[in-house]
């Protein structure tokens, strides 16, 4: 599921540059683990976005850990 979920992050981004690129999108690293995390990031480079030249990053998954009963 997280990695779902990850997926459909950086596919996100992707399509919303792509539709409104004068838009500022922030792209968002999602997960529950450090590992979590560091696969996202791999995500976002293999799909050519580099976070360290990103102005901001966000940071998700972080407000809903008590709602999210599927990520262990």
């Amino acid at each position: 599921a997280v990695r779902f979920h990850q997926q459909r992050t950086v596919d996100n981004l992707i399509e919303l540059r792509t539709l409104a690129p004068d838009i500022p999108w922030m792209p968002v690293l999602q997960g529950w683990t450090l590992q979590h995390y560091l696969d996202c990031l791999a995500l976002y480079t293999d799909a050519g976005i580099d976070l360290a030249a990103e102005p901001i990053v966000g940071l998700g998954s972080v407000c809903r850990r008590q709602a999210t009963s599927e990520i262990n």
